[in-house]
C-alpha cells in the first residue's frame, strides 16, 4: 500500500533494537512495532529469516525494502529527518557511528552482567530450534547453519577473559572520548542533539543494568552529566522503559523462558 507506515521489528530489551527505535522516535517518524521474541526463538522462524536472514532483530521494513543493521536504520531515519540540522559536526558524526557500532553491548552485558546464563540458556535452546527447522526448511538450510555459528559464539565469547576485557578497553576508549567532546559542547556531535548521541544512548544505558556505572560513568563528569540530560528526554522512556522497570521486564523474559523450558521438557522445537 502506498503510504504505508514503516514496520520496525523490535525486542524491548535488547541492545541494537535500542538504536533504531530510538531514532525513529528522535526523529519523529511515525512507524508500526511488531515485538520479535529472539529469547525463545521466534526470530528463527522462515518468515522472519526472510526478512532478515541474520535472525536478529531490529529489522525495519519500508515498502519492499528492509534494513536489517541497527545503525543504517538510525542513517536511514536521519536521512529522513536529520537531526541538529547545521549545528552539528557531520563528519565527525560518520566516524563516531562506526566507531560506537562496532562496540559489542551484548558482548558487554553477557560478561559483565547477572544475565550470562540466561542468554546462555537461551542460544542453547535456538540452536535446537534453528537445527530442527533446518531440517523442515531445507531451502534455508544455509542460513541456519550461520546462524547456529553465531549462536554458539555468542555464549562462548563472553567467558573468554582477553576478548570480554578488550570489549571493555573499548568501551573506554569510547566514555573517554566521550568526556573530551562533551568538555566543549552539551552534545557529542555540537550544540545539537544528533544521531551520534542517538547511537551512544544504549552503550550508556548497558552500563548501570551491570553495575558499573560507578566506576565508568561517575568519574567522568561531563559523561555524567550529559547521561542525566539524556534520561530526561520523552524519547528515553519510550525506547528503555521496559528495560528500566524490573517488573516490566520480568513481564518480557518470563513467557519466553517458559516456551524454553516446555520445548526442553517436550524436547518439542
Amino acid at each position: 500500500m502506498a503510504g504505508a507506515l514503516p514496520t520496525l521489528y523490535t525486542y524491548p530489551l535488547a541492545f541494537n533494537p535500542a538504536k533504531a527505535k530510538l531514532a525513529l522516535e528522535e526523529c519523529n517518524i511515525k512507524y508500526n512495532e511488531k515485538k520479535i521474541d529472539i529469547l525463545s526463538g521466534q526470530s528463527l522462524e522462515p518468515w522472519y529469516l526472510k526478512i532478515n536472514p541474520s535472525g536478529w532483530a531490529p529489522t525495519l521494513v519500508v515498502g519492499e525494502d528492509a534494513i536489517c543493521e541497527s545503525a543504517e536504520i538510525v542513517k536511514w531515519a536521519d536521512s529522513q529527518k536529520p537531526l541538529g540540522g547545521d549545528k552539528v559536526d557531520r563528519q565527525y558524526i560518520d566516524e563516531w557511528v562506526g566507531k560506537v557500532n562496532s562496540w559489542d553491548g551484548n558482548l558487554f552485558a553477557s560478561a559483565f552482567g547477572s544475565g550470562g546464563p540466561v542468554l546462555k540458556l537461551s542460544a542453547e535452546h535456538k540452536i535446537k530450534v534453528a537445527q530442527s527447522l533446518a531440517k523442515k526448511n531445507p531451502d534455508l538450510a544455509e542460513v541456519y547453519q550461520k546462524k547456529i555459528e553465531a549462536l554458539k559464539k555468542s555464549f562462548e565469547e563472553p567467558t573468554d577473559k582477553a576478548k570480554a576485557d578488550a570489549n571493555k578497553s573499548q568501551l573506554i576508549s569510547l566514555l573517554d572520548e566521550a568526556e573530551s567532546r562533551l568538555a566543549n559542547a552539551p552534545f557529542l556531535a555540537g550544540q545539537e542533539y544528533s544521531i551520534a548521541d542517538v547511537i551512544f544512548t544504549p552503550c550508556l544505558q548497558r552500563i548501570p543494568q551491570v553495575k558499573l556505572d560507578k566506576e565508568l560513568i561517575d568519574p567522568r563528569a561531563n559523561v555524567k552529566k550529559y547521561w542525566a540530560t539524556l534520561k530526561k528526554r520523552p524519547s528515553f522512556k519510550a525506547v528503555f522503559g521496559v528495560q528500566e522497570s524490573p517488573l516490566s521486564a520480568a513481564g518480557v523474559v518470563l513467557p519466553a523462558l517458559a516456551k524454553v523450558f516446555i520445548s526442553k521438557f517436550t524436547k518439542t522445537y
